[in-house]
């Protein structure tokens, strides 16, 4: 053929996509630079119907039910099918008392969904706009974004909590009652004590007929779900009856009372006092010892203004014959750039080749990504591949029927340190998305161990942001599957560590 031919083609087919592109650029560009009077539509309440209620769930559990593909795999894996519950959820959509908690019956249908990249944002507007993953930029340029998420705030300050909270933590199988995170206690002195029922149910079958505000996990040691949270408190909504098993060993009984929507203001109050913001003490390096032979280093984020100093830090401490404490046990991710550039770079001199393969699955909530242009650049440019049915299958054999497309991410991390210390991984099932990146990339190390339990896994992400139709409440949710090294699913079970610890955090 032709060259001048092959090239005219080249630039017909080019040009209407970089036209497209560019179109889409300073059509976003145009719209944020635009003021806020102009671009927000004046939404003056929510008042939202039964129908509108209940349209925003069938939208929500078509992605549930059909978007996020471990959900297939939770019943083989966990013994556990969320898709039982749909007519349970739909009861407390309808049964909601108000818009307030409306929202932390859609939260806590999320929270059901044992994943380290599925929740609701808290509807603030700077939270969820400073978030980035797949598809967020159509939310973010909604133009009844910030309107619905004031709103949304205004009632969530609105309903005053006019009681007190009993916490208790998941530790080692059983939920212990934590006095200085609670903020009433059973008895004067701080003493802690154990749950053993709860209504008449054992703490497993309690959680499992309650919605909460925290997420339900799996106790990889014990073989069940959990969460990692029980909240109760002393005055607001339906009276339970405990069974406390204090340290003697004595069993008392007292009445408590349960409600979700006092439970999820207890839990949010960060948020709805404006202070969510990342802390200051997601960073502390010390010497463990007086010898100054072993550093302790806790970090607790990996997408902060703070990677220089992190850099800094661990090259003037994790020098010579050091050994050092890695504490990720708190770490819920942030990006693989960061997680290169100021963790992985000062600890280690050897580069580091990365290969991982990541399976999306196509559904309802994301199928804007798969089509027209988008599929396009996703198909010829971005190297994705869509499966055959066969091919779907190996993935999960769940998927059989399911639409699914695979790409490659890979990453180098360049080591610049002097030398290699010998570092002592610590993780928990916090440790997820990037996070769980770096201790699967450095595990198979010779100067590496991992202690601790298995991670909360989902290395590299593949997260999609979306938005109710009718509410505007914004989510995101993990459509997508990657494996281990030897095979296992990291969306399942996360990376497991070397030495099995189970340790407070």
């Amino acid at each position: 053929m032709n060259k001048k031919l092959i090239s005219a083609l080249i630039v017909a087919v080019a040009a209407p996509v970089i036209a497209y592109f560019i179109s889409e650029d300073l059509r976003c560009m145009r719209y944020l630079k635009e003021p806020d009077e102009v671009r927000h539509r004046e939404v003056r309440a929510i008042d939202m119907s039964e129908k509108d209620r209940m349209k925003d769930f069938d939208t929500l559990w078509n992605v549930v039910s059909e978007g996020i593909p471990a959900v297939y795999a939770y019943p083989d894996a966990f013994g556990y099918d969320i898709r039982k519950s749909e007519e349970r959820y739909r009861e407390a959509v309808r049964n909601a008392g108000d818009d307030v908690e409306y929202f932390c019956v859609l939260q806590s249908v999320l929270n059901d969904v044992p994943s380290a990249h599925t929740a609701f944002f808290f509807p603030d507007y700077k939270l969820v706009t400073e978030y980035n993953c797949m598809a967020s930029e159509v939310v973010k340029t909604d133009p009844y974004l910030r309107d619905t998420t004031d709103l949304w705030m205004k009632s969530m300050r609105h309903r005053k909590r006019k009681s007190r909270t009993y916490q208790f933590n998941y530790i080692d199988g059983e939920y212990l009652f934590e006095p200085d995170a609670s903020e009433v206690r059973f008895s004067d002195d701080r003493s802690t004590c154990i749950l053993r029922s709860a209504g008449g149910m054992t703490p497993d079958e309690f959680i499992q007929k309650y919605l909460s505000s925290s997420p339900f996990c799996y106790d990889d040691e014990h073989h069940k779900m959990y969460r990692r949270n029980i909240y109760f408190n002393d005055s607001q909504g339906e009276k339970i009856t405990l069974e406390l098993e204090n340290t003697d060993g004595s069993v008392t009984r007292t009445d408590v009372y349960f409600d979700l929507c006092d439970e999820y203001l207890f839990v949010n109050q960060p948020y709805l006092h404006g202070v969510y913001e990342k802390p200051d003490d997601i960073i502390d390096i010390r010497y463990a010892d007086d010898s100054e032979n072993i550093v302790y280093l806790r970090v607790d984020d990996l997408d902060n203004d703070r990677g220089n100093e992190l850099y800094q830090k661990i090259r003037k401490y994790c020098g010579g014959d050091t050994s050092v404490i890695l504490d990720l046990r708190n770490n819920g991710g942030g990006t693989i750039e960061y997680t290169a550039e100021y963790l992985y770079a000062p600890l280690f001199s050897e580069p580091l080749d990365i290969h991982e393969t990541e399976y999306i699955m196509k559904s309802s909530g994301n199928r804007d990504f798969f089509r027209g242009v988008y599929y396009f650049m996703n198909l010829k440019v971005f190297g994705m591949k869509k499966l055959s049915k066969d091919e779907a299958s190996d993935v999960y054999g769940y998927l059989r029927d399911r639409k699914m497309f695979e790409y490659d991410v890979d990453m180098q991390f360049k080591g610049q340190s002097g030398n290699d210390p010998f570092v002592c991984v610590l993780v928990s099932d916090k440790t997820a998305s990037s996070a769980d990146y770096f201790v699967s990339a450095v595990k198979p190390l010779e100067n590496v161990t991992v202690i601790g339990e298995n991670t909360a896994g989902e290395k590299t992400g593949g997260q999609f942001m979306a938005m109710l139709p009718e509410s505007k409440l914004v989510y995101y949710y993990n459509a997508a599957v990657c494996f281990n090294d030897d095979g296992t699913d990291n969306s399942l079970y996360g990376t497991a560590p070397e030495i099995r610890c189970r340790q407070s955090k």
